[in-house]
């Protein structure tokens, strides 16, 4: 019973990812669309981002399922790891992006053009639609706990931004005068270089081995503590990979208890910690005489 709840929350959420998925597509479709009829280099850059956005949901998707499998020989300490590869990747896809809209304002910035007002209908549209995969992306990356979902969702954030302002942009481009097409090109850039730096440092925290907090370990400690059996506490270390906490810790007993004594403590003591903290995914106790 507990084993076919499990599968069907599963599928309902990767049926969920795949409509998240398919609302994106269909929104940089319809950027690509409008700009190509409207003549807007702003509208049609946010939908050559946009496209690439749904590349990076289903790469994104694609890792989650992946990282969540269990360990293996090669992986003993399971797959997490593919969150961060995703992130990495995210954040190049970004780096990219903004490369290749910067490059091809320097090269029209000069060329006259009108922007036509069917650009405005697709703007309304795409972004509307947008919104919709965004708000169901989030609600999966806070039900998943995923570090590849919470950076696709922070780059799909700035994809909002990026469709809000392309919409007035284009507004401003057909009423007053084409050059704010450009403008809102260049705001685009910025949002997707501070939504990288973003992705990045949490990366690199990651990859660094970061203690997660000092509030962290001040619990883990006071956890180890409250076990019966347990006189002292040292040498706590902590990482995070992803959204996933690794622990290991010292633990004194009394030097007269047997082996068997000493290790049911250790259990217990990974048990509570397991239990009282979120997102620890494994525990390692070493036991000393007190």
């Amino acid at each position: 019973m507990v084993q076919t709840s499990q599968f069907t929350r599963w599928l309902k959420l990767r049926i969920y990812l795949i409509i998240a998925v398919c609302l994106s597509l269909i929104s940089a479709l319809a950027k690509i669309v409008g700009g190509l009829v409207s003549n807007s280099y702003s509208l049609l850059a946010d939908g050559l981002d946009s496209t690439i956005n749904s590349v990076s949901m289903s790469l994104s998707a694609y890792l989650y399922l992946k990282s969540r499998r269990p360990p293996d020989r090669e992986h003993p300490y399971g797959h997490y790891g593919y969150d961060v590869v995703s992130a990495i990747i995210t954040s190049l896809i970004m780096v990219f992006l903004a490369a290749v809209i910067g490059y091809t304002i320097v090269l029209n910035i000069d060329k006259p053009h009108m922007v036509g007002g069917i650009g405005l209908v697709f703007a309304v549209f795409s972004t509307f639609t947008l919104i919709l995969s965004v708000l169901m992306f989030r609600m999966l990356s806070l039900k998943l706990k995923s570090l590849a979902l919470r950076a696709e969702v922070r780059h799909l954030r700035v994809d909002i931004l990026e469709s809000l302002l392309v919409l007035f942009g284009v507004l401003m481009a057909i009423v007053i005068n084409p050059m704010y097409d450009y403008i809102t090109a260049v705001a685009i850039i910025s949002l997707m270089i501070l939504g990288m730096v973003e992705n990045l440092r949490e990366v690199v925290e990651t990859l660094t081995y970061k203690v997660p907090s000092q509030q962290l370990l001040n619990k883990v400690k006071g956890i180890a503590l409250s076990v019966h059996g347990v006189k002292e506490c040292h040498s706590i270390r902590a990482r995070r990979l992803g959204d996933n906490i690794f622990l290991d810790l010292h633990i004194l007993v009394d030097e007269n208890l047997s082996i068997k004594e000493a290790h049911e403590i250790a259990h217990k003591v990974e048990d509570r910690l397991r239990l009282e903290i979120e997102d620890v995914v494994d525990v390692v106790v070493h036991v000393e005489p007190y």
